[in-house]
Formats: structure tokens, sequence, C-alpha cells
């Protein structure tokens, strides 16, 4: 990278030469220094309503023509750009100096501090201004982001194409971050089986029935999880466990559905939330670790349903039982 005084010798001509291609004068503008960059604070009121994102978008433009024809790559340098509009006020630095202060230019520099080389991030007051324009529509990208302080606040990338220099990948503080995915417990392996078995039986329910209680469905695959997983532990010198579910062997799946749909509102609730968010029964569930392996939909998962992640990670991990229940038949 180029030594810091260099690369700022060179930043301030290129946002010389941008602030001259717009014909912006010192009496229409304020340049402050902010260490290793700068702030541009624009205070003609006549200027074009879009003057801003143009004005960021040309110092992009020039920094990428400075970076190609650069003889080293270590001569290259970049810039990130954040972008308010704000009613501020003009004050007098200690210099002497004309100087901004105000939540305006507060905000901007913790929206800059969001964006990653050569994007450009702006605040909602800019983007309310400028999505309207056919030129802008559609050319956003929304963000909620946590600055300082935890002061949360909404930002947009401008995600225009055909601006060289313009970086439109997803701001690595907003990128998805990679966790370490934890293999299934065996209890919850048993209630992948289940629910993978079922899968039809439920769907069927839910068609046909009024209101389809999920809460049920889950209690019911819980306990037909654990009686499965109880057999397995079993050897040839003890008594099979007793079974926990109601009617096992014995009824169909859709009674012993109704059986537990029939229970009060807030027993089937309390029982549901065990076998979601917490091992209270110590039955080893806890489902909501796996939250991602099951069905979704407007930001709720569907715990009696697993989807195909959670399908092929019950084969992956637990192939034995995945051949044992035959769980290929049930795939369709």
């Amino acid at each position: 990278m180029l030594k810091p005084n260099l690369k700022l010798l060179i930043l301030n001509q290129i946002v010389g030469q941008a602030l001259n291609s717009f014909e912006i004068t010192d009496d229409d503008s304020i340049l402050i220094p902010t260490g290793d960059g700068l702030c541009i604070a624009l205070i003609k009121p006549s200027f074009p309503y879009d003057i801003h994102i143009q004005l960021a978008l040309d110092i992009l433009n020039r920094t990428h023509k400075y970076n190609a024809q650069a003889e080293k790559e270590t001569r290259q340098f970049y810039v990130r750009i954040g972008i308010n509009q704000n009613t501020d006020i003009l004050v007098d630095d200690i210099n002497g100096r004309r100087n901004v202060a105000g939540a305006g230019i507060n905000m901007t520099s913790r929206i800059m501090d969001q964006a990653d080389a050569g994007q450009i991030l702006v605040s909602q007051a800019v983007f309310h201004e400028l999505q309207p324009s056919e030129r802008y529509m559609d050319k956003f990208r929304l963000y909620s982001a946590t600055g300082k302080h935890k002061i949360t606040f909404q930002c947009y990338q401008y995600t225009g194409k055909d601006h060289p220099g313009l970086n439109q990948d997803i701001p690595s503080a907003f990128a998805p971050r990679k966790t370490e995915q934890k293999k299934l417990s065996e209890q919850v392996a048993h209630y992948f089986v289940q629910a993978t078995i079922h899968r039809k039986d439920l769907l069927q329910i839910k068609t046909n029935a009024r209101v389809f209680w999920e809460d049920a469905a889950v209690v019911l695959l819980k306990s037909l999880a654990i009686d499965s997983y109880e057999l397995t532990k079993v050897s040839e010198f003890a008594d099979p466990p007793s079974m926990k579910t109601h009617g096992a062997g014995q009824k169909s799946f859709a009674d012993q559905y109704a059986y537990y749909q029939s229970q009060d509102t807030w027993v089937r609730w309390d029982a549901e939330s065990n076998v979601i968010n917490a091992d209270v029964d110590h039955s080893g569930l806890k489902l909501v670790d796996y939250s991602y392996c099951f069905e979704s939909r407007d930001y709720e998962f569907h715990y009696a349903f697993i989807n195909s992640k959670g399908v092929n990670k019950l084969k992956e991990e637990y192939p034995e039982l995945w051949s044992a229940h035959e769980l290929d038949t049930y795939i369709s």
C-alpha cells in the first residue's frame, strides 16, 4: 500500500478534480480532513438532487483509473464512501476554518464505517430522495446496521451497473456469518426419522383439517422419536421399555395426532416449547439448534417438517438409521 502521506496526496488530487468537473467551488463546499480520508460537505442549496452520489461515482471512477495505470500494485489504493443529507450547523473551528457540526455528519461517518473498498452506502434520507427517480429505482440494497454505542440504523448500498470502480458485493459487515453446524444428537436424529416417515401423513392432516395444530404434531413426533431412540438402547437381556407415545403400535398416526390435538392448548404449547427451545424434560431434543433444517416462511420455522437440508444432514450423519428405517422409500 502507499505511504499515508502519498495516499492522501493522490486522494486529495482526485477529489479536487472531481469537484472541478462538477464546478463545485470553495463557496459551495467545505472539505474536512479526517485522518486517512476526508469529508465533503456540499452546502449550496441549488445543487442537483443527486449531486452527492454523482460526485461519489466520479471519485470512484477516477480512483479506478489511477489504480489501473499504477506501476505497482502496492501503489494502488481504494476508498469507501458514506453519504447522508441533513440540516447541520456551520461553525468556525479552533483554527478559524469553516466546519460542520451536527447529527448529519456524525451519521455519515457511521454509514461509511459499514462500507468496504469501492462501495457507496447512503442514509435513509438519501435513499428516499433518490429512489423515486427512474434513474435510481431498484438500485439500492437495504441493511440494518449497528454502530458505536449499540446505535442501530438503516443504510442502503448503491448497486447501479456500469460504474467503474463501484463494488457491488455485500459489505463484509452484513455478510452472513458462517457458523459451525452441530451434529445431530441421537434423539434429534430419531426425531428427523419420524418427521421423514410421517411427512405425507402430516401434509394430509394439514390439508384436510380446518385448523392444523403444529404443536400437537411436534409433541407427537417427539414421543415417537424418544420411543424409537430407547428401543435402540435395549439389550437382549433387558425388558423392552414402555412406550411413551399414546396408542403406540395400536392406533394410526392420524388418531394419535387427534389425541394430542385434543389436549389443553396451554399444555400443548408448553410441551412444544420444551421440545424446541429447552431440554426441560431431559429428552435430548432442542430443535432450535437445528432450525435451518426445518421448513420456514416469513421467518417462522415449522418444526414438524424438515427441509432438504435436514434430510441430507440425517442421511450423512446417521446412515445406519437411514437404512434401518428405509427412508429412501419416504423421499419423493
